[in-house]
C-alpha cells in the first residue's frame, strides 16, 4: 500500500503572519518606536491644527456691548476704581505740589470720571449717579439721572493730566467739574482739600443688554 501523501499547507498567509510576529517580538524597541513615529507625529499635527482653528474662531467671535467705570481723574492724579490714596507722593501729585502738605500752583481743577466701553451707539441714552465729598457734594445725583446720549456725554480718550496712563484703548471720559481755584492767585489748593469718598455709576441700555457699572475711590491726604 502506498504511503499517504501529506497535502500542501493551505494557509501560507497565516505562516507569514506568525513569522512576522516572531520577527517583531525580537526586534529592538527603538526600531518599533521608529516604525510608529510617523503615525504618532501625524496625529499630533492634526490635533495642533484643530486647536489653532478653534483659537482663531474664538478670536473672531462677535462681542456685545460693554461698559465699566475704571476710575477718576482727581485734578492731576488718576485714581483707579477701588483705590484709597494715602501716600504722600500721590497726594502731592494731585495738585502738582512739592510735598503732600504744600499747596500746588494756581490751576484749573478738573474732576473727571473715566470708563472703558465697547460697541455703544452714539445715540444710546445714558444715566448717571454720583456721590462726591464737600464742596463738590452739591453736584451729587442721588439716583440714576438722564445724562443725554452716549455722545456727547462721553468723549473718547483721556486728559493729559489726571488720565489713565496705560491701556487707554476704548477709554472715554465725562467731565464732572472744572473750576478755577482763586483765579489770579499765586497758589492753588492743597491735596487735603480733595479728601473724601467719590462714587460714580453709569448705566445704559443697548438693545437687550443692560449695562451698569460703579466705581468708588477714597482720598485721604494729610
Amino acid at each position: 500500500m502506498p504511503e499517504p501523501v501529506t497535502p500542501p499547507f493551505r494557509y501560507p498567509s497565516l505562516l507569514a503572519a506568525l513569522a512576522g510576529a516572531l520577527l517583531i517580538a525580537g526586534a529592538p524597541a527603538a526600531a518599533l518606536a521608529a516604525a510608529a513615529g510617523p503615525v504618532a507625529g501625524t496625529a499630533s499635527k492634526r490635533v495642533g491644527k484643530t486647536t489653532h482653528k478653534r483659537r482663531v474662531a474664538h478670536r473672531h467671535r462677535a462681542t456685545g456691548p460693554s461698559l465699566s467705570v475704571i476710575g477718576f481723574g482727581v485734578d492731576r492724579l488718576f485714581v483707579a476704581a477701588g483705590t484709597k490714596v494715602t501716600s504722600k507722593s500721590k497726594c502731592a501729585q494731585i495738585v502738582g505740589a512739592a510735598t503732600a502738605q504744600q499747596p500746588g500752583p494756581a490751576q484749573t481743577i478738573y474732576l473727571v470720571a473715566y470708563v472703558r466701553a465697547t460697541h455703544i451707539p452714539a445715540a444710546t441714552a445714558v444715566e448717571i449717579q454720583d456721590a462726591l465729598p464737600e464742596p463738590e457734594s452739591s453736584l451729587d445725583e442721588a439716583a440714576l439721572t438722564p445724562r443725554g446720549t452716549w455722545t456727547p456725554a462721553f468723549v473718547a480718550g483721556s486728559l493729559t493730566a489726571g488720565g489713565p496712563s496705560a491701556k487707554t484703548k476704548h477709554v472715554f471720559r465725562t467731565l464732572i467739574e472744572a473750576t478755577a481755584e482763586e483765579s489770579g492767585a499765586t497758589q492753588g489748593p492743597t491735596a487735603a482739600e480733595f479728601n473724601g469718598t467719590y462714587s460714580y455709576t453709569a448705566s445704559a441700555q443697548v438693545g437687550t443688554h443692560t449695562l451698569k457699572s460703579t466705581a468708588r475711590v477714597v482720598i485721604s491726604c494729610p
